[in-house]
């Protein structure tokens, strides 16, 4: 039987072997959200919050979706503040 993932663990081993690497790891604490207070819902547990900055998200599915709509729509229209970096990879 498989052992349950220990993410702590899994972050501390990180932050030891990536040099120059000593904060390590922290929560986000700016969200962009969706437009979607349902996919808000999903991703955050919060129906205004969304995608955390900073951090790598990426959206999965069937085609036709609606990913792009998501992604381009929302989400880098919203990222095209002077402080925030959005890259839409396909």
């Amino acid at each position: 039987m498989a052992r349950a993932f220990d993410a702590s663990k899994f972050r501390k081993n990180i932050t030891k072997s990536v040099p120059g690497m000593s904060v390590g790891f922290r929560d986000p604490d700016t969200w962009v959200s969706t437009g979607n207070y349902t996919l808000n819902k999903l991703i955050s547990n919060d129906f205004h919050k969304g995608v955390p900055l900073g951090k790598v998200t990426v959206f999965a599915g069937e085609s036709g979706a609606g990913k792009s709509f998501i992604a381009a729509g929302n989400l880098v229209k919203k990222c095209t503040r002077p402080r925030y970096f959005c890259s839409l990879n396909r």
